[in-house]
Parts: C-alpha cells; structure tokens; sequence
C-alpha cells in the first residue's frame, strides 16, 4: 500500500525502497525538475526525504491507516523541485510490481491482487512530496516496485524501490 501526493496508499508485503534514478527532464520545456529525492521519509509529518537510498527495510516500526484500520509499516516517497510553465498541472505515474498486492488507503481497497498500478498527481507550489507507505507483514525476501512519472506523456523519472523486510512489526 503506497501513499502518495495527495496521498494515495499502497498495500503489499513491505520491505527495502530501491530507487534508481533512469532520467530526469532537465532541458527546457514544459516542466523542469530538479533535487528530486527519494528514500526514507523523516517521522511525521513525513514531508521530507531522510535518507536518500533505493533499499528500504521494512520493520513495520511506522503506523498507517489501510482501509480504516491502523496497520504497522513503513513510509518511504519522493519530493522534487520544479518549474512549471503552468499555475498547475498534472503528471501521470504507473508502479510496476514483482509482486501482486492489494492496493488501497486509509478509506479501503481500491484494487485487489495487483501487480501494477496508475495514479495521477495533482501539482502546484513549486516543490512536490509524495510520501508513500509499504505495510509490514512477515516475508523472508525483497520485493520490488518501478515508478514512472511522465507530464503530457514525456518521461520526467523512474526509479525502482526495493523492500526488505526484517524484524517483527511491534
């Protein structure tokens, strides 16, 4: 389960965040990025990338709503800067996952079993965070998620977050 922007949640076995940064629009055009982040998010309000890494450990030290319950798990997320050539705009993302899971937030489920998932991200203000959370659940292994985001079709970044679970939620 994944929060994002607007904060949109994602629920599947959590474990290590990888990101790898495969482009990033910085030639002039219709939006340019800049610092884009991703890792760890710091404690709440979780508006802030802590730890810029691609591995993230899922203990499930970290609360969330899923589906009106409170669950043990981890945020992770992105944030970057931008210049947009309009007051507000949108930016289409699709998560890829090695791994099927049911996605949702803290008002339900919104797909069941799924292996990849779209989302849209309403952006204004000129800096973008987009905190997200993995649920914690017992797993021997790493699982992995690809996000791409793309404006009007181009490519603006992908990246893939690689979760490892360890310990025991408390």
């Amino acid at each position: 389960m994944t929060i994002l922007g607007s904060i949109l949640f994602r629920l599947a076995p959590l474990a290590l965040c990888a990101a790898i940064l495969s482009g990033c629009a910085t030639e002039p055009g219709p939006l340019a990025i800049s610092d884009l982040r991703y890792g760890t998010m710091c404690e709440p309000p979780y508006m802030h990338v802590c730890s810029d890494t691609t591995d993230i450990a899922i203990d499930g030290t970290g609360r969330c709503m899923y589906d009106r319950k409170e669950v043990a798990c981890n945020w992770y997320g992105f944030s970057f800067n931008y210049t947009p050539r309009e007051a507000s705009f949108k930016i289409s993302c699709d998560m890829q996952m090695d791994f099927t899971s049911d996605m949702g937030n803290p008002s339900g489920v919104v797909s069941k079993d799924a292996s990849s998932f779209h989302y849209d991200i309403d952006i204004h203000g000129g800096r973008f965070f987009n905190p997200q959370y993995k649920v914690y659940r017992k797993f021997d292994g790493v699982q992995s998620i690809t996000e791409t985001c793309a404006y009007k079709g181009s490519k603006l970044f992908a990246f893939t977050f690689h979760f490892r679970y360890v310990g025991a939620a408390t």
